[in-house]
C-alpha cells in the first residue's frame, strides 16, 4: 500500500506541477528549485553525519563509484529516457525529459526513507514511513515538474520497481540484513543526497547515479569487515 501511495503521489504531483508551470515564471521556478536543493542537501547531511564507520563509508563509496562508472549507469539511464522521449514525446525536449527522470529518480529512490520504508513495509507490514515519504515526494514532484518537465512522472515506475522490489527482497533476506547493515546503507544513501543537493544548486556536476552501487555494498562489506577484525 505504501509503495502504491508513493507512486500515485508522484504522478499527481507531476500533473499539478506541469499545470503550474504554465503560470510560473522561470525566475520563481528556479528560486523554488534552489530551496528544494537546500532541503535535499540538509537531509542528506543530517543522515551522513551520524556515528558511522568511516572506513566502511569510504570503501563503499570508492568501490561503488568504480562499479557504477564501469557500468555507466547515469549515461545508460539518460539514453533510456531519451529513447522513451523519441517514442512518446514531442521533438525538442529530449534532454529535459532525461534530466527530469534522472533528477527525480535520484531524489525519490536514494536515501534513508526509501530503504528503511521499503524494508519496514516488507518485514513488518508497516507502511508509515513510505506514506510519509509519499507526501514529501508528492510535494517535491510538483516543484520538480515545474522545472524539469514530464520526465519526473517516469520516476514513478522506478519507485514501483525499486521500493516494491526492496519489499519483496526483504521477505527473503531478512535474516541476513542486520540493523547495522541497513544503518550503513542509509548513511551511504544520505551521502549521495548531499552530492545531489550540490548538483541541484549547480555547484558541482557529480555523476551521482554512478555511485548507486555503493548503497548495497555494506551487505557484503560489513560481514567481511567483521571477519577481518575478528
Amino acid at each position: 500500500m505504501g509503495v502504491i501511495i508513493n507512486v500515485i503521489a508522484i504522478v499527481i504531483g507531476t500533473i499539478i506541477g506541469l499545470q503550474l508551470k504554465r503560470g510560473m515564471s522561470e525566475k520563481m521556478s528556479s528560486h523554488i528549485m534552489q530551496g528544494l536543493a537546500l532541503i535535499t542537501f540538509i537531509i542528506g547531511l543530517k543522515g551522513a553525519l551520524v556515528d558511522q564507520d568511516m572506513i566502511l563509508l569510504i570503501v563503499s563509496i570508492s568501490l561503488g563509484g568504480y562499479l557504477g562508472e564501469m557500468m555507466q549507469l547515469e549515461e545508460n539511464i539518460r539514453k533510456f529516457a531519451e529513447w522513451v522521449q523519441d517514442k512518446l514525446s514531442k521533438e525538442g525536449s529530449k534532454n529535459q525529459l532525461a534530466e527530469g527522470f534522472v533528477s527525480a529518480v535520484l531524489i525519490f529512490c536514494v536515501g534513508a526513507m526509501a530503504v528503511m520504508g521499503s524494508l519496514e513495509a516488507g518485514l513488518r507490514d508497516n507502511h508509515q514511513i513510505l506514506i510519509t515519504k509519499a507526501i514529501i515526494d508528492g510535494i517535491a514532484s510538483i516543484i520538480l515538474a515545474t522545472t524539469k518537465g514530464a520526465g519526473v512522472m517516469l520516476s514513478a515506475l522506478a519507485i514501483l520497481l525499486y521500493e516494491g522490489g526492496m519489499m519483496v527482497l526483504a521477505q527473503f533476506v531478512a535474516p541476513y540484513l542486520s540493523e547495522s547493515i541497513v544503518y550503513a546503507m542509509s548513511a551511504v544513501g544520505s551521502l549521495l543526497l548531499v552530492a545531489l543537493g550540490l548538483n541541484l544548486l549547480e555547484l558541482t556536476k557529480i555523476k551521482v547515479m554512478n555511485f548507486l552501487p555503493a548503497m548495497f555494498l555494506p551487505i557484503v562489506l560489513i560481514p567481511l569487515f567483521s571477519l577481518i577484525r575478528g
